[in-house]
């Protein structure tokens, strides 16, 4: 019974690696991910390194070329407890289940740490009301650790096997994961691993992912970031050091090499060769990105910010002129002409930037401006100091969306900006022009790049290896059940004593 066998203690003497490669399976559930690791060159590293397999579950949105690393798994995002509207019928009601799950295991190990309200709402955002509401009472009657537990077991007991078994059956998983998995995808493959005694090696994807939301399904070991994110694991997570890698990023490969040419770069994105460049990374519907721009192209017309001064859109997928936040007002006109602004054009509105932008991006600018993207993070690797957004604009449709800028800006994972001598904090929509002044001040005073780069280190390591080269070792450590700390664990289990 698939119950009976996640519950099963598999422990492990140590064992030596095996004369033939690794069978290790890549297990990733969103396009953007799987298109990163491609794009970034570590999966096709991992691919050199191993007997490599994928498993996919994907969107259908868009074609990532995976059967060229190993032999790929692909499975629907809708539709794997089913075809036809039985299936969709049992599909939806395991991923609310699976939200509530983890919605309830979220409240119950944050509860005493933020003020529960807020817990509530940012854990539910942008769900179903009758969701919303069912959480919230039973988190109001602090019923959430039982709840979660009766949910969980019932998601153990009729998850759907995707781990191929037999010849097939893979000695690692490796998952790129995040502690939130939207639908439980994930959450069903690591289910699926520990019933199957498979070690599962989790990779951490997104800067914010180990500050703000607890894994539902703990993995046996994780790979992250840096520094700030092994203490999130050892202090949040409650992981001992042993299974806490320090692998940093498979998107920030690109910073491991040299920049372009400040002049190519700029031909290249359509920016003027001589002057300064501000480039503003979009907060998307949630932020008054065109009326931060109006703002600025008219103080640099009116002379209140120098005139050598350029800026550059750079939208999560498109034009500004396409991203209506819910009031036609909040997006740039067609008739808007901002002298001073540059937009980066995508192939179609829908289409993502490429990994190999985004060292063009940095080359070309001198600071950014950004309501806390991640992008922040990526420039102060590069050296480029910022000007951080985190004020909230009660006119704007964005507060519809229940977003808090100015509460986003005091999370976890964003301290380093905070404390960085390298970044400005702009916390009123008044301050933007004066702020703006400031962060290009910034330009002019000595070391400030090598202090950006120092104090970004907190949260990445970029290290001597490569992210895929540490990905390899802290893999093969998992299998042979050495920790990376070298001492060797004889239980997967996450918990150690």
């Amino acid at each position: 019974m698939i119950f009976r066998r996640f519950h099963k203690h598999h422990k492990r003497q140590k064992r030596e690696l095996p004369t033939r490669k690794l069978k290790v399976m890549v297990a990733m559930r969103v396009t953007s991910h799987a298109r990163d690791m491609v794009q970034s060159g570590v999966l096709g590293v991992l691919a050199n390194a191993f007997d490599l397999s994928l498993l996919y579950i994907t969107d259908g949105r868009e074609e990532v070329p995976l059967d060229t690393f190993g032999t790929a798994y692909t499975w629907p995002h809708k539709g794997r407890a089913g075809t036809g509207l039985l299936g969709r019928i049992r599909d939806w009601r395991r991923d609310q289940i699976n939200n509530i799950a983890y919605a309830l295991n979220q409240i119950s190990r944050r509860r005493g740490s933020e003020q529960d309200d807020y817990l509530i709402t940012r854990t539910t955002t942008h769900w179903p009301w009758k969701i919303v509401h069912f959480v919230s009472f039973v988190a109001r009657c602090h019923l959430e650790t039982p709840v979660a537990w009766l949910f969980r077991t019932w998601l153990r007991m009729t998850y759907v096997p995707m781990i191929p078994d037999g010849e097939d059956r893979p000695d690692v998983m490796l998952v790129m994961n995040n502690p939130f998995n939207i639908d439980g995808h994930i959450d069903d493959v690591l289910r699926d691993a520990r019933a199957k005694g498979i070690p599962v090696f989790a990779q951490q994807l997104n800067w914010d992912n180990l500050a703000d939301r607890n894994f539902l399904e703990d993995p046996d070991y994780v790979g992250v970031f840096g520094e700030q994110a092994f203490l999130f694991c050892r202090l949040i997570h409650g992981y001992s050091g042993s299974r806490v890698f320090l692998t940093g990023s498979p998107r920030f490969e690109f910073l491991r090499r040299d920049l372009p040419d400040r002049v190519e770069a700029r031909r290249r994105l359509g920016l003027p060769e001589q002057g300064r460049i501000l480039m503003y990374c979009s907060g998307g519907r949630t932020f008054d990105d065109a009326g931060v721009l109006r703002d600025i192209n008219r103080a640099i017309v009116e002379g209140r910010l120098p005139t050598d001064v350029h800026v550059y859109f750079k939208g999560h997928t498109g034009r500004v002129t396409q991203q209506v936040t819910g009031d036609e007002t909040s997006a740039l006109e067609e008739d808007d002409v901002l002298s001073h602004v540059t937009e980066w054009e995508p192939e179609t509105p829908d289409t993502p930037a490429t990994l190999d932008l985004y060292p063009y991006l940095y080359a070309a600018c001198d600071a950014l401006v950004s309501p806390f993207s991640t992008m922040l993070l990526e420039g102060e690797l590069c050296g480029r100091p910022a000007l951080c957004l985190a004020y909230n604009d009660p006119d704007h449709p964005s507060n519809e969306f229940g977003w808090d800028w100015e509460r986003t800006s005091y999370r976890l994972h964003l301290s380093p900006l905070r404390h960085s001598d390298a970044v400005v904090i702009c916390e009123s929509r008044e301050d933007l022009i004066r702020d703006c002044g400031r962060v290009l001040a910034l330009l002019d005073r000595p070391c400030v790049a090598e202090a950006a780069k120092k104090n970004a280190e907190i949260a990445v390591t970029t290290g001597l290896d490569s992210c895929a080269e540490r990905i390899i070792s802290a893999v093969r450590r998992c299998y042979t059940g050495e920790g990376a700390d070298g001492s060797h664990i004889m239980d997967p289990g996450f918990r150690d004593g």
